[in-house]
């Protein structure tokens, strides 16, 4: 493969979780799962946890869903699966917070 055919493969953005979506797994889906971990979620606001999940990391999408992060080293099916958080979050006041999270911290 040529230089820019190498340079088209780095540049291809994949389309953002589907309302319908609620687990997005590496294994059916490797290289989406690595652009939505690293290019489309972002880190949330503020400080947050979901106590029912067993979530590497948490993250949020541009409309302030939250996404949990779930990385496997089963030797039979390695990899990550992003997670839509459906239930309630706590954040560090040990407080529930609502999602869509607010993003700007000016509000």
């Amino acid at each position: 493969m040529n230089e820019s055919g190498n340079q088209a493969l780095k540049t291809i953005d994949f389309e953002p979780p589907r309302d319908h979506e609620d687990v997005i797994d590496s294994a059916d889906e490797k290289e989406r799962v690595q652009w939505l971990v690293k290019k489309y979620l972002r880190w949330p606001p503020v400080s947050i946890r979901a106590p029912y999940g067993n979530f590497d990391s948490l993250k949020c999408d541009p409309h302030g869903w939250v996404w949990g992060i779930v990385i496997s080293n089963e030797p039979t099916r390695p990899g990550a699966k992003v997670i839509r958080c459906k239930e309630y979050l706590i954040g560090s006041d040990n407080v529930v917070i609502e999602q869509p999270l607010q993003l700007s911290r000016n509000s």
